[in-house]
């Protein structure tokens, strides 16, 4: 058994793209919510976390701030385990491979192909012990090559050892190492009992170990018996266990939060005070004697009292989705992530502060923001206000039959227009106190989004009628707008509409039919000779100095002169989704995507258009991205001077496997894709050799 690990008006779309595929995108520091599966210390006042399917995490100021780390390990999907060296080496371990950090995790090397689900370091030795579903595994030159400790000992769930060297392994049976893990003897005394899914050693050489269905037992005689404590908290699972210095035990389970033990387990008492989600995953005490938390929803919580109070770290909103984003005339950006809550930033995403006191979450559909700045938010138990930035949320509708909005929009007079799951238009003329059916049902099985124009009109993107729907009376009465839409009954289905600056109206629909504008209000409508080519247009945004951008599910494109031209800035790949765009006032434009928030500044989407034709000043090879990948990965480098150019990928033997590039070409920037789809799992070699330039990097094959 495998231990538990587990974007101004914005339209919230769907496009899947590839976040780093262009350096005019970058992300704008943060959402973390994914399950935080272990935090580890250093020295001088590093604290590492990784959290689980998505990237590793730094603080350098004992966890006050954070940012995402590892070149060479980012993508993977976080590590499920994490250790520091007696020489001050950070290893990262996960289910298909092991890495090592030298530069305190800036970059990561893999280093082995044995997995690991649990860690322990020897601090005298270096002796590195991990732990997986098929057993035990020992390094004793820092990772380079593991041997497989015990033929018999099979899921390895956890891992202790202590100041003099014995070794504590748990999984389907306890085993002990009297000698630096080279034997190791069964303990037979604990066949009756269940899988061990945590461990923990007192300085007094104590040894805590927790079940797979919440045991608690402790072993005062190096592991030959144990003595089960009271478990009066019915806890379900036990995924970790913290021992201090004093001796007080910590006990973190995913059901009932974190129990306490001031007497050898005597007792127990809960100290859940300032944790707001009662599933904690890992549990780690710092050099100072504080006390780190991980949850399974991201939330990282600091005790500084022995856990009697818990404070909840701010990490940011990086790799969590964002549904909506949104922005105040004074430049705060707010983002909207329906499973995760809601986040401000005051500094451009550099960091990020969670706004949530006055509501719970997750379970939200839709945000939105007036002119006076004041944020609406649409839930499933209710729709909720805040006036000063989302620090505080009132309730302003709660009832048994309000049903929540997938659509939410702020008209110029002040009401607020609701599209809800049941395609009933709804409005508030006193912010949310009080709600009016303003149409309900428009036949319509499905709807896109919903626009309010600067002139107050409104427009529903709907797929039944296909088409533009506009009211002029505040949404009282319809009309279906389709002049110039040749042939409406072949169209598919209409994927987005926008409006910019000048009133005209934009619309795309799914299949091959470009881009439609309408400089009339949508009476009529004229296809752009110059659309970009694409098959389905799922999100468009546009700011004050003309410029549009359409996403599809295979490019974004931008115009700078009102849609009459277009320009690619980025093909899209399956790796993410961008599911809202706005432009701030200033021009930078902000992205609400699969993996938090990322920013686009405009000078660098000048740098990319031209990047066909620049004059790389040296040579590169850039990292293959995605990494690790199944089955195609692209690469890209740079030319300095025109010449003879290869581009090799070879085994971890050295044998060539693949040759990308053979032949002359000229200076610029290139790409080429691998495609390893006939090639075994494992670790590869790409090599560019140009003129006197070599170099080499690593990628990762992963079936």
């Amino acid at each position: 058994m495998r231990k538990l690990f587990s974007l101004c008006a914005a339209f919230s779309l769907l496009v899947t793209f590839n976040i780093y595929s262009q350096n005019s995108w970058k992300p704008s520091g943060g959402p973390y919510s994914l399950d935080i599966t272990h935090v580890v210390y250093k020295p001088g006042g590093y604290v590492f976390m990784s959290i689980s399917g998505t990237d590793m995490f730094r603080s350098t100021d004992n966890g006050s701030k954070w940012e995402a780390i590892g070149t060479g390990i980012n993508g993977i999907g976080g590590a499920q385990c994490m250790g520091v060296g007696p020489e001050g080496n950070i290893y990262a371990g996960v289910e298909f491979g092991f890495f090592r950090s030298t530069d305190n995790g800036d970059t990561w090397t893999h280093i082995s192909g044995v997995g690991a689900n649990c860690m322990a370091v020897d601090q005298k030795t270096g002796y590195i012990y991990t732990g997986g579903n098929d057993g035990a595994y020992r390094s004793t030159d820092q990772g380079l090559s593991f041997q497989k400790v015990h033929n018999d000992m099979t899921g390895t769930y956890s891992i202790a050892v202590d100041t003099s060297g014995r070794v504590y392994a748990g999984g389907n049976g306890v085993y002990v190492s009297f000698n630096n893990g080279n034997s190791w003897i069964a303990m037979n005394n604990w066949t009756d009992h269940l899988s061990v899914s945590a461990m923990a050693l007192s300085q007094k050489g104590v040894l805590y170990f927790g079940d797979v269905q919440g045991g608690i037992y402790k072993s005062s005689d190096q592991a030959y018996s144990f003595q089960p404590l009271s478990n009066e908290m019915s806890i379900t699972y036990v995924p970790s266990i913290a021992v201090s210095s004093e001796g007080t035990v910590y006990i973190a389970s995913l059901d009932r939060g974190i129990v306490r033990s001031n007497d050898n387990g005597a007792s127990w008492q809960f100290i859940n005070n300032g944790l707001t989600n009662p599933e904690i995953q890992t549990l780690s005490i710092a050099p100072d004697g504080s006390l780190y938390a991980g949850s399974r929803d991201g939330c990282l919580y600091h005790s500084t009292d022995k856990g009697n109070t818990w404070k909840q770290v701010q990490l940011g909103i990086a790799n969590t989705p964002v549904h909506s984003v949104l922005v105040d005339s004074n430049g705060n950006i707010f983002a909207f992530s329906k499973n995760s809550g809601f986040f401000r930033t005051s500094d451009k995403g550099a960091s990020w502060y969670e706004c949530k006191r006055g509501f719970y979450r997750p379970g939200y559909y839709a945000a939105a923001i007036n002119n006076k700045g004041e944020l609406f938010l649409s839930g499933g138990n209710g729709f909720y206000m805040s006036t000063d930035k989302g620090e505080n949320w009132v309730c302003k509708y709660e009832a048994k039959d309000y049903s929540p909005m997938n659509y939410l929009q702020v008209h110029p007079n002040g009401e607020i227009f609701g599209l809800n799951v049941f395609n009933d238009l709804i409005k508030s003329t006193d912010n949310g106190v009080h709600w009016t059916l303003v149409s309900k049902d428009f036949n319509s099985s499905y709807f896109k989004n919903l626009l309010i124009a600067p002139n107050g009109h409104i427009f529903v993107a709907s797929a039944n009628p296909k088409g533009v729907l506009r009211s002029i009376d505040l949404g009282v009465t319809w009309e279906q707008k389709h002049n110039g839409l040749s042939g409406i009954d072949e169209l598919e289905s209409l994927g987005t509409i926008t409006v910019d600056s000048k009133g005209q109206l934009f619309a795309a629909f799914t299949g091959e039919q470009g881009i439609y504008r309408s400089t009339d209000d949508g009476d009529t409508w004229t296809r752009i000779k110059n659309s970009p080519p694409s098959t389905s247009f799922e999100i468009m945004a546009s700011d004050a100095k003309g410029r549009i951008i359409a996403a599809s599910t295979q490019h974004v494109y931008r115009s700078t002169d009102n849609g009459d031209n277009w320009k690619e800035i980025f093909e899209l790949e399956s790796n993410s989704f961008i599911y809202s765009i706005v432009f701030c006032p200033d021009g930078e434009a902000f992205y609400g995507t699969g993996r938090g928030v990322y920013r686009g500044v405009d000078s660098l989407y000048s740098a990319v258009e031209s990047q066909g034709s620049s004059m790389p000043a040296e040579y590169s090879l850039a990292q293959n991205y995605p990494n690790p990948f199944n089955p195609a990965t692209t690469i890209n480098y740079s030319i300095a001077n025109p010449g003879f150019v290869t581009l090799k990928v070879y085994d971890i033997l050295g044998n060539e496997v693949s040759t990308l590039v053979n032949g002359m070409q000229s200076t610029g920037m290139h790409s080429v894709k691998f495609d390893g789809s006939r090639l075994a799992s494992g670790v590869y070699m790409y090599r560019l050799q140009a003129c006197n330039f070599t170099e080499t990097k690593k990628l990762l094959l992963f079936k």
